[in-house]
């Protein structure tokens, strides 16, 4: 189970984790024949960078673990919650929901008492299940949740991890079909900015990073038909028609007199349009 230990405590991109976690049961050993009933804290693995999609670290959130180890120590002897979904993933179980469960266990002084309850299928299904999980005990989405979500089952759809249409994720999440089709457009742009970098695990951090990094200029034909239109504007609203008709002697001293530089420059671009020629 080191392997998947590392992986909890690793501090994994999503994506990255995700291909390490698949590499573990790619890899692994096979499943155990008989399920369990009943695991220790410490043989369930914690990936919260893949499974777990609400914030632990909020006041509610832990308000929540402390109402649930309440439940727990008022009767040790009989007191269960609803149990934990565990997957095996090659080295280990894997929890993919009760996460908070399993937190009030340990704060309980019960650690060796978790209810568990085997899932069966593939490791996609597996992520399926970790968003759609339902239960008496779980906290309510926020919408941070719930575009967080949306963001990893974009990141899994775009990685051909699990196969995830527009609607699919609105279904899922309940975020709209627009912030969804912005998502990939931010994905793809990250992709094409920083060729071979991780992807970030939410949208706030793709955009964050595109924002420091700045806009990519291309100074391609476009580029420089939209910098010449500018330019061209400027002149007319400043000067309206009335330059055209001037002197051009005047027009070019003008010129020299703004920047000799420059005056320079458009001599030599003349003439070597002209040698073109």
């Amino acid at each position: 189970m080191k392997q998947l230990k590392q992986l909890s405590q690793a501090g994994l991109e999503f994506t990255e984790a995700i291909s390490a976690l698949r590499e573990c049961v790619a890899n692994g050993k096979p499943k155990p024949e008989t399920n369990p009933s009943f695991l220790s804290t410490r043989e369930i693995v914690i990936i919260e960078g893949i499974f777990q999609y609400r914030d632990t670290w909020e006041a509610a959130s832990k308000q929540h673990v402390e109402d649930l180890a309440g439940v727990l120590t008022r009767d040790k002897e009989s007191a269960l919650l609803a149990p934990v979904d565990v997957f095996w993933a090659g080295e280990g179980w894997v929890c993919i929901d009760g996460h908070h469960r399993i937190e009030a266990y340990n704060k309980a002084g019960m650690p060796d008492s978790v209810q568990v309850k085997v899932f069966e299928g593939t490791l996609q299904q597996a992520l399926d299940k970790a968003l759609e999980s339902n239960s008496d005990y779980k906290l309510p989405f926020t919408q941070w949740d719930r575009k967080k979500a949306a963001w990893r089952l974009n990141l899994l759809n775009h990685y051909k991890v699990n196969r995830y249409t527009k609607k699919d994720i609105v279904k899922k999440t309940g975020i709209s079909d627009g912030t969804t089709g912005n998502m990939r457009k931010t994905i793809s742009e990250f992709e094409e900015k920083f060729p071979g970098m991780p992807m970030p695990g939410t949208w706030d951090e793709a955009k964050r990073r595109l924002r420091a990094a700045g806009p990519e200029v291309r100074y391609d034909d476009d580029w420089r038909d939209q910098k010449t239109k500018e330019i061209a504007d400027k002149l007319v609203s400043t000067f309206g028609r009335t330059l055209a008709r001037q002197d051009v002697e005047i027009v070019a001293d003008a010129l020299e007199l703004y920047s000799k530089s420059l005056f320079n420059a458009l001599k030599d671009h003349i003439r070597e349009t002209d040698e073109d020629e």
